[in-house]
């Protein structure tokens, strides 16, 4: 998991008083994630363009109690102690934290190792690539999230929004030459690196533990389908385990 970024709203959230979580809970967390264990709950968001171009987004739900136990673990696995003293208010803060980021294509799509087709005078290339038979593309950027429960509430789904979010971009070199196939024997080719987002976005726990007890429905939205172009599934039993 990345490093959690501490927020305004983190900071707005534990400068309230509200339920947070105890000196058992906390030790207990330290515990369990020096033990080696994890609290935490992931889905892949998958979408097919008109081509049937496949892009997604991995996606990780973690609450304040697995990001302690993340933590220590992460502690344990340096030989480092990590003490209740150690858990800052960013890793205790009564928010879910989801962590969205971009699937790079599979090797299979990337061009490494792979020579450029040679060009010609008039710039057109002289050999095409070979077409995956699982294509795919880096996904348009997100520009929102929401939380829907499968159950519905006056029979209207439940629904919850961010609180915040934070956005950042790692360049990722693929090799020669990165691939996406648009149509049947056509494409485009783009060398070098190409841009691998990471999105985090803030829901207010007390307002996820809310929600009706069944599976959550994690929806993006992005700037090419603004009213939601992937998703994916938490189950119930890992909505109701997540603290």
């Amino acid at each position: 998991m990345r490093a959690v970024v501490v927020s305004m709203s983190i900071l707005m959230l534990v400068s309230h008083p509200r339920q947070g979580l105890s000196s058992a809970d906390i030790a207990d967390a330290i515990k369990q994630g020096g033990e080696g264990h994890e609290l935490q709950a992931s889905c892949d968001a998958y979408a097919f363009d008109a081509d049937q171009i496949r892009s997604g987004y991995h996606v990780v739900v973690i609450g304040p109690v697995g990001r302690i136990m993340a933590a220590a673990k992460s502690a344990h696995d340096q030989q480092v102690p990590f003490e209740t003293t150690d858990v800052t208010e960013a890793l205790s803060a009564p928010v879910l934290i989801v962590d969205v980021t971009t699937v790079m294509p599979p090797t299979s799509m990337i061009g490494a190792g792979r020579p450029f087709p040679s060009m010609v005078g008039d710039g057109s290339s002289t050999s095409t690539p070979a077409r995956s038979p699982d294509p795919m593309a880096l996904p348009d950027g997100a520009t929102g999230i929401v939380l829907r429960s499968s159950d519905k509430k006056d029979g209207q789904p439940v629904v919850i929004k961010a609180i915040d979010q934070s956005s950042s971009f790692s360049r990722v070199d693929p090799g020669a030459f990165h691939w996406r196939s648009a149509l049947p024997g056509q494409g485009s080719a783009m060398w070098g690196a190409v841009n691998q987002a990471s999105y985090t976005y803030l829901f207010d726990l007390a307002e996820f533990r809310a929600m009706p007890d069944a599976d959550i429905e994690i929806v993006l939205m992005t700037s090419a389908n603004p009213a939601g172009g992937y998703s994916c599934k938490i189950g119930s039993k890992n909505r109701t385990e997540l603290r």
